[in-house]
């Protein structure tokens, strides 16, 4: 009675499972580098990290406008009791320089009955032209010269935490992969396991009506393979899930997230990624110098230097040098020698407290970043070196288990021949077989465990961006 219900559900349940899984299918494979692709190109994150880089040339733009040549002009009008008492006009063009000299050239034209008499242009008006020089403070730097140093160091830095953005999200992205990778090769692994179980019931069972097998073995034979549908589900359960995780990774063009299809498979190729050597084979100082996030603390460690050179700029006295020669409009000429303005302006804090305070504020974060600097180098190089030994160790464990492997499959496959033989029992070959199937598994494990070591040795480097 046992043997007829379990042979009963075996036959209900192994063709419908069968006719839903083993449809013929057109497989199309998957691989890191092409899954890589995807996410730089449409990943919600990589496109925000790319806005780091177009933003700080943005910003850059902005520091360019402040050395635009500017159009200018005012007018002022005073009317009162019937009387024009001024008409005030003024116009013309700036132009700042890099280098701290500005120049200013315009058309001045007053008039009115109560006009102003340092106001007094000729009837058709006064042209001139300006120069102002800064002869202290603002030679070697002045605000809108450090503005725009900062913002070409920002659009180097911006690149290298793109390059810090993209390692954290293509770390993470890996790991989706290569579990859905081991999900799927535990899945094959499950597959032949039922497979094997469901042959080897149907030899039992003909074994059985011949007479040569005790009906008990019909029932062990019929468990066996029952064990191992329920492994198969779950293996096809975690590999569904996997699969949905590492979606999760997968956009369109059009910023709308995709599934991934089920016709797609991992690629199982046993490299992948490529050859790696170890920290103690280079320069590991030159690693960590290159690593993004180091990279950007060496940025920012710029632009605070630049910023300390401002302030100790404003220590200086601020001294500028005004020289105006004028040409009379009607004539369209001018004695540069007789008709001029000229001016000094002097500017000089007595005590220098706020000059001294942010000067000190500026040295005291130049010392923050450099052992914040340190303290990551230190970090990130011992993280690598941590990495290295995880990827040693991982590839020595799989080494040794590919050897040890063969072992299991020679140990299953003598135990075969003996039951195919009628020497051995159906407890024997089903132990052995089982032994491989858990050896098969755990080798699965192993691989996953040296890729892993190796995706977190790259990421530890920084270097998961240029993969």
């Amino acid at each position: 009675m046992t043997r007829t219900i379990l042979h009963i559900l075996i036959s209900l349940m192994f063709p419908f499972y069968l006719s839903a899984q083993n449809q013929p299918v057109n497989n199309s494979i998957l691989s890191l580098k092409q899954f890589y692709e995807i996410v730089y190109a449409h990943h919600p994150l990589s496109k925000q990290a790319k806005l780091i880089v177009e933003n700080a040339k943005s910003m850059n733009l902005a520091a360019k406008g402040n050395f635009d040549p500017k159009l200018f002009y005012q007018f002022n009008d005073k009317f009162f009791n019937g009387k024009n008492y001024y008409d005030l006009g003024n116009g013309g063009l700036s132009i700042p320089t890099k280098y701290g000299v500005e120049f200013k050239t315009g058309y001045e034209r007053n008039e009115g009955v109560y006009l102003n008499p340092e106001n007094n242009t000729p009837a058709q008006g006064l042209y001139y032209a300006q120069i102002s020089v800064p002869l202290v403070q603002g030679i070697m730097t002045d605000e809108r010269r450090t503005i725009l140093k900062q913002s070409q160091i920002s659009i180097k830095a911006s690149q290298a935490e793109l390059d810090f953005l993209l390692n954290e999200l293509f770390f993470k992205a890996g790991k989706s992969f290569l579990e859905w990778q081991l999900s799927f090769n535990n899945l094959n692994v499950y597959k032949n396991a039922y497979l094997l179980g469901s042959q080897r019931f149907e030899a039992v069972k003909k074994s059985f009506q011949y007479g040569d097998r005790p009906a008990i073995d019909t029932v062990e034979a019929g468990i066996q393979v029952l064990d191992r549908l329920a492994g198969w589900q779950q293996a096809e359960l975690e590999f569904k899930n996997k699969t949905i995780q590492l979606s999760g990774y997968l956009w369109l063009e059009n910023n709308t997230p995709a599934l991934l299809d089920s016709n797609i498979i991992p690629d199982i190729t046993p490299v992948a990624f490529k050859e790696e050597v170890g920290p103690e084979k280079k320069n590991i100082n030159a690693i960590v110098a290159l690593h993004p996030n180091i990279r950007v603390g060496n940025f920012k460690l710029d632009m605070l230097q630049v910023d300390k050179k401002l302030k100790m700029e404003k220590l200086k006295p601020l001294i500028n040098l005004n020289y105006n020669p004028l040409i009379d409009a009607a004539k369209n000429k001018g004695n540069y020698l007789n008709n001029y303005k000229w001016g000094v302006s002097l500017n000089f804090p007595i005590f220098l407290r706020k000059e001294r305070g942010e000067l000190q504020s500026a040295k005291l974060k130049i010392q923050q970043s450099q052992l914040e600097l340190e303290y990551k180098k230190n970090d990130i190089e011992n993280k690598i070196r941590m990495a290295d030994n995880d990827r040693i160790y991982a590839n020595n464990q799989l080494e040794i288990f590919k050897q040890n492997i063969k072992n299991y499959e020679a140990l299953w496959s003598a135990e075969k021949r003996l039951f195919d033989s009628g020497e051995s029992s159906l407890f024997m070959i089903n132990s052995r077989e089982n032994t491989y199937i858990n050896a098969q598994l755990k080798l699965n494990d192993y691989n996953f465990k040296f890729n892993k070591s190796i995706l977190e040795l790259h990421y530890s480097k920084g270097q998961l961006r240029n993969l």
